[in-house]
């Protein structure tokens, strides 16, 4: 028996199809019965829209695709199908078509120039600290929204590369906190600030700079 499907790229294999044959008779008094006929096999094996389906599944007979390990079925033209090599190869040098270029997949290593994309900052905000530690790895911004102490800005932990920028955003509880910072914070025409200003938030922004390895602070801005 054949199931037969519809749909795009369809093809139907027909295999032998047996059925279950009857118990044997009876033997004489005390005698065995007959055995049981041999069960049916598989009905049909069809392709529909890049699935393989079985009809009747058993055990016996097998249906194999010569072909990879790992491998997917595929159409060769309009009627012919076969099994495409190594799913990690084969897949990815399919997904290479155009690839870092118009169209394409973007890989994580690759030159590309994306357009119409947002990238969201990555924030890390919390009330209040005495120390912080930024990790490159993590966070480009920090924020501190009621800080309740004084607080002691240390190194970057990471592998900044030059140019990467990191943001630091304080907003005390209503009283003045002292400010501390590392000495790799290095002052570009400005001031690193000493103590926050009661209810006023302070914005302090830097870029790594590669070639001397310090931390270039180039802006400071106090609310008014």
């Amino acid at each position: 028996m054949t199931t037969t499907v519809t749909g795009a790229n369809q093809i139907t294999l027909v295999l032998d199809q047996g059925v279950i044959g009857p118990t044997g008779p009876a033997g004489p008094s005390g005698g065995p019965t007959g055995p049981t006929g041999p069960a049916g096999g598989v009905g049909s094996v069809s392709w529909t829209g890049g699935i393989v389906s079985i009809a009747n599944p058993t055990t016996s007979p097998v249906f194999s695709v010569a072909g990879t390990t790992g491998g997917i079925p595929y159409f060769v033209s309009g009627t012919e199908w076969a099994s495409s090599g190594a799913l990690g190869t084969n897949v990815l040098t399919a997904l290479q078509v155009n690839l870092n270029a118009t169209g394409g997949i973007v890989t994580s290593d690759g030159a590309a120039t994306l357009t119409s994309k947002r990238i969201d900052p990555r924030v890390n905000s919390v009330a209040t600290a005495s120390t912080l530690t930024p990790s490159i790895a993590l966070y480009d911004q920090y924020d501190f929204t009621a800080l309740a102490s004084s607080l002691s800005v240390l190194a970057p932990i990471g592998s900044p590369v030059n140019g990467d920028k990191l943001i630091f955003r304080i907003l005390d509880d209503g009283t003045p906190r002292a400010l501390t910072w590392n000495s790799i914070y290095r002052e570009i025409s400005t001031l690193l600030p000493a103590a926050t200003v009661a209810n006023k938030v302070i914005y302090v922004g830097c870029i790594y700079n590669g070639n001397s390895s310090y931390w270039d602070v180039i802006a400071v801005a106090i609310q008014t």
